[in-house]
């Protein structure tokens, strides 16, 4: 599951700190992608 992260950086980053950013992503994809769902249920009527 690549999200675009160069590894290099990541590499770098405690474990603790990677799984909070890594959780603040998700969750702003999942928020994008619900965002792009009701624009298209709105385009669709």
């Amino acid at each position: 599951m690549n999200r675009g992260w160069s590894s290099d950086w990541l590499d770098q980053l405690p474990e603790v700190e990677f799984l909070v950013i890594y959780e603040q992503q998700i969750a702003f994809d999942e928020a994008r992608a619900e965002a792009k769902r009701k624009a298209y249920e709105k385009a669709g009527r």
